[in-house]
């Protein structure tokens, strides 16, 4: 529409022979085919992304409207150099045959030859001058539209890093591993991973997401047209997966995952890499359709990534209102509990907590208000949640990690552990009995029943 009324303002002949077969029949003609390239590349967005956008692209070819604009506009950058290499007569030499046939009536045989003469040079002056133009505006076209091709190490390289982040989840939900999730989110990823969406059958999904990883980076290596589509639809095909699954965890499971909402982000980067390369290689415009779905799952895979549980809110409003401390004890000790905690402290050993993490305080709680000012505690985390030079010391890179005999262990332990690892003969190990779900509530939130899996011993 727009080179049709642009073509008002412009000399170009193929302009006026256009306009004047009727501007009125252009102009509607224009918008009909624009509102059907409308709906025929929204219907190929789902459908045929690559040959809709083919076909609108060849419309404005085909009404000549393209050229009518492009004519006029590069005609203002390249017509006069094509005129001044041929130079067509002047008008004297026109002029001088006429004047002898106006004082005379007759035309004189070698006035009427040196006429045809002149005339057949302006003709060829003004063909050359047509065929200058159209070569330089061809050239001046080719060197709008080409461009140099995509490096293909940036799409190995990102493809490289997914599979390394699906290697991982699938080592751990093939060998049951504790999961190394960030500081306090390790049961949310813990129970994402243990979901009945994290596995199609006996498959993890992440192995199935290592897989095609690895064959984008296969495909890759390719130059081969027919290869490269492929990899776009595997490509497009993760990340529609991908954008499916950050909508169950964000709108069904309600529980962040670092690693989900990475490979949800690697997954869009990809698609968006694969695109353009594929774009440049057959010289056309990125889809702006692809572009925004990449965009969109980009966003869903941030939201992911960082969505707070309900107890992690609680958690950390109740926390932050006591720091750098950590949140007082609720449950009361019993003489067992005290004892303990006694020897803990004569041995030597002692426990690197940080008052922003649950695990700890849910350790805190196993030994009761009395215990834990008597347990050996060191606070390893300041104000704006920096590790103290204390733990640095100590290599300390979780929480909470205990220190018994020498010896580092990592995540948090029930007490009659804590007696056996140090020796502790002074009470037997029904003793020290484990505190029951409403006395830690407040920390970790009311508990799903029938879970069938303890996970309060991970660490973070």
């Amino acid at each position: 529409i727009f080179q049709v009324f642009r073509c008002r303002s412009r000399s170009s002949p193929r302009c006026i022979r256009s306009m004047s077969r009727g501007r009125r029949f252009h102009r509607q003609q224009a918008v009909a085919w624009a509102v059907a390239a409308w709906l025929i590349a929204l219907r190929g967005t789902i459908l045929d992304a690559h040959s809709a956008r083919g076909y609108v692209l060849s419309l404005p070819r085909r009404l000549s409207l393209w050229h009518c604009g492009e004519h006029a506009r590069q005609q203002r950058f390249v017509g006069r150099r094509a005129t001044e290499t041929v130079a067509p007569p002047s008008t004297e030499a026109f002029q001088q045959p006429q004047d002898e046939l106006n004082e005379t009536g007759i035309l004189s045989e070698e006035a009427y030859s040196q006429s045809d003469e002149n005339q057949s040079i302006h003709e060829l002056s003004g063909n050359v001058t047509e065929g200058a133009n159209h070569s330089n505006e061809t050239e001046v076209l080719k060197l709008g539209t080409e461009q140099e091709p995509m490096a293909t190490w940036p799409t190995s390289v990102v493809a490289g890093l997914g599979a390394i982040d699906c290697g991982y989840l699938t080592y751990v939900k093939l060998s049951s591993t504790p999961l190394a999730c960030p500081a306090g989110a390790s049961e949310a990823c813990s129970k994402v991973l243990a979901s009945p969406y994290a596995s199609i059958g006996p498959i993890p999904l992440a192995l199935v997401g290592f897989v095609a990883y690895g064959f984008i980076i296969a495909l890759n290596a390719s130059d081969d047209n027919a290869v490269r589509q492929i990899m776009w639809w595997l490509s497009f095909a993760m990340a529609l997966a991908s954008l499916g699954l950050m909508a169950l965890l964000i709108l069904q499971l309600h529980l962040p995952c670092a690693y989900c909402a990475t490979s949800a982000f690697i997954s869009a980067c990809l698609l968006t890499l694969v695109e353009v390369g594929n774009a440049r290689s057959q010289k056309r415009a990125s889809r702006r359709t692809v572009l925004g779905l990449s965009a969109i799952i980009a966003l869903a895979a941030l939201r992911g990534g960082t969505l707070p549980t309900p107890a992690q809110e609680s958690w950390w409003a109740l926390a932050s209102s006591y720091k750098p401390d950590h949140p007082p004890v609720r449950s009361f000790s019993s003489e067992a509990e005290k004892a303990l905690a006694r020897h803990l402290t004569q041995t030597g050993a002692a426990c690197y907590t940080a008052w922003w993490c649950p695990h700890c305080q849910d350790q805190r709680e196993d030994f009761g208000s009395q215990a834990v000012a008597l347990a050996p505690f060191v606070q390893c985390s300041s104000v704006n949640q920096s590790q103290l030079p204390a733990c640095r010391e100590k290599d300390i890179e979780s929480y909470p990690t205990w220190i018994i005999n020498g010896t580092q262990y990592r995540g948090g332990r029930s007490l009659s552990d804590l007696a056996k690892m140090s020796g502790f003969a002074a009470y037997p190990a029904d003793a020290f009995k484990p505190r029951d779900e409403d006395a830690k509530e407040y920390i970790w939130g009311p508990r799903e029943k029938d879970t069938g899996k303890d996970l309060d011993d991970l660490d973070i």
